[in-house]
């Protein structure tokens, strides 16, 4: 544990220490693209840029990737430390370059996953989604280590990357930290707590 709690602050300060994104940044590309149907199971946001959504989640995880017309779907379910989790469809539509840009279903489910279990929103958290729902975005990864959803904003690349174990090992978030660097996309990254989370 001691290991990677000073390896993930490493890992930020490296991150931190590299150029950010902005309006004329490329965005990554996966070579090949991300093939989808190989991603079956579940996977578990492990690692990511965000911090006040973070502490408001306790983990987030992605299942049953599925083809659709469009490309793919996906069911995200975030799981909150009061016990609640919700559930909602994201699409991942394959764009004409043969890539894939992220589409939520239905955002009042999204509204859902930024309230507190009495119900209200912490502006926190609305603020840092705000910020993250416009900018330009791409996934990349691979089905044997990891995959993530990076997006560049004003303020620099924002990343959510998703392992097959809800607890990353050192090796792990370095590789992570290293493909993420190879593919241009440099931000501070911070450990999630799916690790923490009974029952999933």
């Amino acid at each position: 544990m001691f290991q990677i709690v000073v390896l993930s602050f490493a890992v930020a300060f490296a991150s931190s220490t590299h150029p950010q994104c902005d309006v004329t940044s490329p965005l990554p590309k996966q070579d090949p693209p991300i093939d989808w149907s190989k991603f079956n199971g579940t996977w578990y946001e492990t690692v990511t840029s965000l911090d006040a959504i973070s502490l408001e989640h306790a983990c987030i995880t992605v299942t049953d990737i599925t083809p659709d017309s469009m490309g793919f779907k996906a069911l995200y379910t975030h799981y909150f430390d009061d016990g609640r989790k919700v559930p909602f469809l994201v699409w991942l539509l394959k764009t004409e370059d043969g890539h894939f840009r992220q589409e939520i279903v239905e955002e009042e489910e999204v509204d859902a996953t930024l309230q507190d279990q009495s119900g209200k929103i912490d502006p926190r958290v609305k603020s840092e989604y705000d910020q993250t729902e416009w900018g330009k975005s791409a996934w990349i990864g691979d089905s044997r280590h990891y995959f993530a959803f990076v997006k560049c904003i004003s303020s620099g690349w924002v990343v959510w990357a998703y392992t097959r174990d809800p607890m990353v090992s050192s090796d792990e978030l370095v590789f992570i930290h290293n493909d993420l660097l190879k593919h241009g996309v440099s931000a501070p990254l911070r450990l999630g707590r799916c690790k923490d989370v009974n029952g999933i």
